[in-house]
């Protein structure tokens, strides 16, 4: 008798370790539901794949800045006014759109070889984002590339971050990670 496909929390374990998955095995093995389930996870694993990387080089001017530091004073119609959050990639700010009068978030991404390659992607959702109507998804009001970088402005949220609640309470742990990947797949 086979042992049957590892649990959720078996996975989310061997992601959160950097441990080889053959997803392939798993996807023949698993039922369909299972396969759902197993989607979310290899969209997580590349995720944690890309933070165990690093981060591509980018000049001093457009390093990242601290959450709070003074951001550079606009990006084409918009005024930046804070910094709030950052990746690998880029920076969110909370900016004033004085066409809108209103306050919004930018993603702005920061010039480099690898944001580059990712800017006409990112313009793209941002296009087709624009487009959803749903409580549970940001208004997005516009994507642009200016100056040569990419950058999209969206209805501001006012809350924590992951990284808030990750300082705040530690890492979340694998059945903790697994119940949210199951709460996702059921929909």
């Amino acid at each position: 008798m086979s042992p049957g496909p590892p649990s959720l929390e078996d996975l989310v374990r061997a992601i959160c370790e950097g441990k080889a998955i053959d997803w392939d095995a798993l996807e023949r093995e698993g039922s369909p539901g299972f396969r759902n389930k197993l989607a979310a996870l290899r969209v997580v694993e590349s995720i944690a794949r890309v933070h165990r990387e690093s981060p591509p080089q980018v000049s001093a001017a457009e390093a990242p800045r601290e959450a709070g530091t003074a951001p550079p004073p606009g990006w084409g119609h918009l005024e930046l006014l804070e910094r709030l959050a950052g990746g690998a990639f880029g920076d969110v700010y909370r900016a004033w759109d004085p066409g809108l009068d209103r306050e919004v978030a930018l993603k702005l991404l920061r010039r480099s070889v690898d944001a580059e390659a990712h800017a006409d992607e990112a313009l793209e959702e941002g296009r087709l984002l624009a487009r959803i109507t749903h409580p549970n998804v940001v208004t997005v009001f516009g994507a642009a590339r200016i100056d040569g970088r990419a950058g999209i402005w969206m209805e501001l949220v006012r809350g924590s971050t992951l990284g808030d609640d990750l300082k705040r309470n530690g890492a979340l742990s694998a059945p903790r990670v697994a119940s949210i990947i199951w709460r996702r797949t059921r929909r």
